[in-house]
């Protein structure tokens, strides 16, 4: 009898733990967002490392429910939300990857010598930098973690926005390298550096530094 007690108590302290994390990511988890470069219209993540922190407690709170035998009969329930937690991460960690692209090729393409010297890359960058701008704002509108990695609009352009940023980045040290083989000098500054100074390379002023 105290035996079957004791199962009955672990179930149901289990339970709430379950209804608790369930209740985490359908209410209370939300991304956080900051302009970009105080543009009205771009945003971006923050916040980022702490979700993934909540994401990886709560898996493996999860993980050790299912090695429960007492909770046998709610594993439908448990398993549910382990395949819950693992599309989340997968869509967190990929939008996290576009960000980090986006990001690093948006003041690349803002510049118009850029532009110039590699139109088609522009205009594509173009048009990926409307779809970007268009998941951020609508990840701002429905903010909550769960509603957003389940939106079907965010989830069906990221895969999408990263293979075709990434292929802009690849586009664009292509273009380097040519810069530092025409002038080997370039080959003892970063990328960055040099990024700089192809993008001003019509104001001799500002690359004198």
């Amino acid at each position: 009898m105290e035996e079957i007690t004791d199962k009955a108590k672990n179930q149901k302290k289990n339970l709430e733990k379950v209804a608790r994390i369930t209740n985490n990511w359908e209410k209370d988890y939300k991304f956080e967002f900051k302009k970009y470069k105080e543009k009205d219209s771009m945003w971006i993540f923050t916040g980022i490392p702490e979700i993934m922190e909540k994401l990886t407690t709560e898996q493996t709170e999860v993980s050790t429910l299912q090695s429960k035998k007492f909770m046998v009969p709610y594993l439908d329930k448990i398993n549910a939300l382990s395949q819950m937690f693992m599309e989340l991460e997968q869509t967190i960690k990929r939008w996290v990857k576009v960000q980090s692209l986006w990001t690093s090729l948006e003041p690349v393409f803002s510049s118009e010598d850029i532009r110039k010297q590699l139109p088609v890359e522009a205009g594509k960058f173009k048009n990926l930098d409307k779809d970007f701008s268009k998941n951020m704002n609508l990840a701002k509108d429905l903010q909550l973690v769960k509603g957003c990695c389940e939106n079907d609009v965010i989830t069906t352009r990221l895969p999408d926005l990263e293979k075709q940023l990434y292929e802009c980045q690849k586009k664009l040290d292509k273009y380097l390298e040519t810069k530092k083989q025409k002038f080997a000098r370039f080959y003892f500054v970063s990328d960055e550096t040099l990024l700089s100074i192809l993008s001003t390379g019509s104001n001799p002023e500002a690359i004198k530094e």
